[in-house]
């Protein structure tokens, strides 16, 4: 089995299930893959009837009681057998870039994730691209994969599974233990899926305390760290010059504007600058 698909459900409207499921099909996954659906403790009937009506051969459906995705996740790595891992939200879509995730880490062994750009849907329409992988940005200045990244099963071997303490930034720490522990990551840029957001204020990422908790998460899961032994001059080198690489013209704009003015005036009239402000 090339490939495990791990979805974890709780009270997910049926429309966006549905959603979800088609998008897999559509992606017209090249390789051989499961699909392990765990039902964490829903009471929608909806959903409930939805995961009961699922008939594929290739598909799992396990209930637990309600404990959170993390929980939900790792029931499912304890049940995958395939040899990569996708952790896909139940309200998310999958896109055929899937099967260049995998193309990849089969013919690149010595790299054990592959990651890309998060492209958000829903109430919001926006890309964010984390760049090419650094330790030393991932655990000290913010989070570059998203959950929802391809992984050797493999790496469950030496890292534990997602904290069921943290109820956000999850992702954050296992992708930071994942490169503590001497992994190799691979930025794909073109997106996995789409991410679905909803704001209706059901969310904990939503409510106003989640940004006290997250600041509470990252400060309890960074002492994990000994900063002197994860993070080396190398990986901080590697991190600067890859800024450079993603931003050069900012830091060029940057310098026009501190020590050649006339210069950047001018090329601002011709417009080959759009503002005065360093970072659009």
């Amino acid at each position: 089995m090339d490939l495990s698909i791990v979805i974890p459900v709780y009270n997910t409207p049926q429309k966006y299930l549905e959603e979800c499921l088609k998008s897999i099909d559509d992606s017209k996954i090249r390789y051989s893959y499961e699909l392990i659906f765990i039902n964490d403790g829903s009471t929608d009937e909806n959903t409930l009837q939805f995961l009961h009506q699922i008939d594929l051969k290739n598909a799992k459906i396990l209930h637990k009681e309600n404990g959170g995705a993390s929980s939900a996740r790792n029931l499912g790595l304890k049940n995958a057998v395939g040899d990569f891992i996708l952790c896909l939200d139940a309200d998310d879509i999958l896109l055929p870039s899937i099967n260049g995730y995998i193309k990849f880490l089969k013919e690149h062994s010595d790299y054990s994730v592959a990651y890309g750009d998060w492209k958000i849907f829903g109430d919001m329409d926006y890309q964010y691209q984390p760049g090419k992988f650094s330790s030393f940005r991932h655990i000290y200045l913010e989070i570059q994969p998203h959950t929802t990244s391809v992984f050797r099963r493999s790496v469950l071997e030496k890292v534990q599974n997602f904290n069921e303490n943290f109820k956000v930034s999850e992702d954050w720490d296992f992708w930071a233990r994942v490169s503590a522990a001497g992994f190799k990551f691979h930025y794909m840029k073109e997106p996995l899926f789409l991410w679905r957001r909803i704001n209706d204020g059901k969310s904990l990422s939503q409510k106003d305390s989640s940004r006290t908790i997250r600041n509470q998460v990252l400060e309890t899961g960074k002492k994990q760290f000994n900063a002197h032994q994860e993070i080396t001059l190398k990986s901080v080198n590697e991190y600067v010059l890859n800024s450079f690489k993603e931003h050069k013209l900012q830091f060029f704009k940057l310098f026009l504007i501190l020590y050649l003015p006339f210069i950047y005036k001018i090329l601002l009239k011709m417009k080959v600058f759009k503002n005065d402000i360093v970072i659009d």
